[in-house]
Parts: structure tokens; C-alpha cells; sequence
């Protein structure tokens, strides 16, 4: 029996309450004429499009390595984070762009109903949730796209909450509905700030950015505690998904047999996956140290 996948269960989880999020917020946004209500509906909608993304990104992702992916399949979990940070983007635009046009031409008033303000403050109560469970998997498996996705769902919690003040207002002085439209170009200001992050982080694991000096600084320390190794240089890193792949080059005694300079090749690798679960693999290159 197949062992039941954490990552998977938490994002069709959450699928599941985008979908009824997105309607109940759509249909009652729509019928109290509420452009807030409804952008925030629209980015549950985006929520359950990137849950989709993931889980492509997650099933992928983990196919182990083969003739035509020798380093595997790690960078489809990036790809799938670029694409919820452009989906993020395109959200935040077109809301923006609704909410705008409202503020400069005729439009039906938000009736700022009891439902709207119902609806809206679940949605605040739920998504908090449902961020806190999300995040929770994507630390515990450093997942980078599982916790880009909790931070999906913690946009829509924070930009549920202005909503549920805006209706509140607009619910007792009716002549501030234009506040709805401000709210929208709020949410949508919000949804686009967490975009950036997003796909900035990814597209520099794409383009092979280094991870931080702080990790290059452990494993320069690993090696100077090895006494048999005379000399380093040249160690390099770039992102492989959520992992690490690193090379370097180390100096041994010249007079020091190729078996035994193997041996210690393999030592130091070792240790240092073994205190660095996130490195994928380690290529170590064995020259001649010359006095």
C-alpha cells in the first residue's frame, strides 16, 4: 500500500476549501455588488490554481533521476514556483484594473450586505488556518513551493480582512460604498507584494544563484577539521528545487595513494550531507598538494 504523502494531503485540502471559498465569495460579492468581496473570490480561485500547480510540481518534482534528467527533476517544484508567482501577479493586476475603472465611471453601489460580512470574516478565520497547517508541512519536508503556497493563503486571509471592515462601514454609512473600489486596489497592492518574493526567489534558483555564504562558511569549517586535506578551493553550490547541489576541489599529499585519497574524498562527503540534509549530492575533485 502506497504511503500517504503529507505535501499532497495538505494542497488538495486546501483545494478543496479554495473551491468553496471561491463560490461563496463570488456569488455573495456578486450579489451585494461588492467588487472587494468578489476580487477577494477571484484570488481563492488563483489559491486553488496554484494548488493544482503544486501538487503537478510535488508528483514531478520527485521522479528520481534518469537519462534525459541526470540531476532529477527538482526544478519543476521551481518552475511551479515561478508560475504561481506570475498567476499572483496577473490576479493583482486585473483586480486592480476592475477596482480602478469603478472609481472613474458609473457603477451599481456595494450593498454591503449581512451575508458579505459573514462570508468575509470565515474567510479570514479559515485561511489563517489553513496557512498555519500548510506552513507547518512545507518546513517540515523544506518544501519551498509548499510554503510559497502557505503564504498564497495567507494573502487571502490578509486581504480578506480590509474586506470585512470595508463592508462593515459601507453596511452602516452607505454613502462610503466607494471604499469597496479602494479596497480592491488595496487587496490587489497586497496580493502582488507576495508575488514578487515568490518569483524573484525562484527565477534566482533557476538561473543558478548561490544559496546563502552562511551554509558555504559551515562547510569550509568541515573541511578545515580535516587535517589529511592540504588545501581547498573553487567550492560552488546552485539550487536543485528545495536542494543543493555542490562542487569543490580539494589538495591531499601528492605521495598519498589514489585509493586512500578516494577514502578521504568520501569521508569529507560524508560528513558534510550528513550535517546538510538539503545537499542533493556532493562532487569532490582531488588534485596534488605540492609544498
Amino acid at each position: 500500500m502506497k504511503k500517504k504523502d503529507e505535501r499532497i494531503d495538505i494542497t488538495i485540502f486546501g483545494a478543496v476549501i479554495n473551491i468553496l471559498l471561491s463560490f461563496f465569495k463570488i456569488a455573495v460579492g456578486v450579489f451585494s455588488k461588492s467588487r472587494a468581496l468578489v476580487a477577494d473570490g477571484l484570488h481563492s480561485l488563483s489559491d486553488l490554481i496554484s494548488d493544482i500547480i503544486v501538487i503537478f510540481g510535488i508528483v514531478y518534482g520527485d521522479k528520481p533521476s534518469d537519462d534525459d534528467h541526470p540531476y532529477g527533476h527538482k526544478k519543476i517544484e521551481t518552475a511551479a514556483e515561478i508560475t504561481l508567482g506570475l498567476i499572483l501577479a496577473a490576479v493583482a493586476f486585473f483586480i486592480a484594473l476592475d477596482a480602478l475603472s469603478s472609481l472613474f465611471k458609473p457603477a451599481a453601489k456595494c450593498a454591503a450586505t449581512k451575508s458579505a460580512i459573514i462570508v468575509a470574516f470565515a474567510s479570514v478565520i479559515v485561511k489563517e488556518y489553513l496557512y498555519q497547517k500548510t506552513l507547518k508541512i512545507g518546513k517540515k519536508y523544506n518544501n519551498s513551493s509548499i510554503v510559497a503556497n502557505a503564504w498564497h493563503h495567507r494573502s487571502d486571509a490578509l486581504s480578506s480582512a480590509p474586506v470585512v471592515i470595508g463592508l462593515i462601514v459601507i453596511h452602516f454609512f452607505p454613502k462610503l460604498y466607494f471604499i469597496d473600489a479602494i479596497l480592491g486596489i488595496g487587496i490587489a497592492i497586497l496580493i502582488l507584494k507576495i508575488a514578487v518574493p515568490i518569483f524573484y526567489n525562484a527565477f534566482k534558483s533557476i538561473i543558478d544563484t548561490a544559496p546563502t555564504n552562511e551554509l558555504k562558511q559551515e562547510i569550509i569549517d568541515i573541511i578545515k577539521n580535516e587535517h589529511e586535506i592540504k588545501d581547498f578551493h573553487n567550492i560552488r553550490m546552485r539550487m536543485l528545487g528545495n536542494l543543493i547541489f555542490v562542487d569543490m576541489h580539494i589538495s591531499v599529499d601528492k605521495n598519498l595513494t589514489i585509493e586512500y585519497a578516494h577514502h578521504l574524498s568520501h569521508k569529507l562527503k560524508e560528513k558534510i550531507m550528513n550535517e546538510h540534509k538539503n545537499i542533493y549530492d556532493l562532487l569532490i575533485h582531488i588534485e596534488p598538494y605540492y609544498n
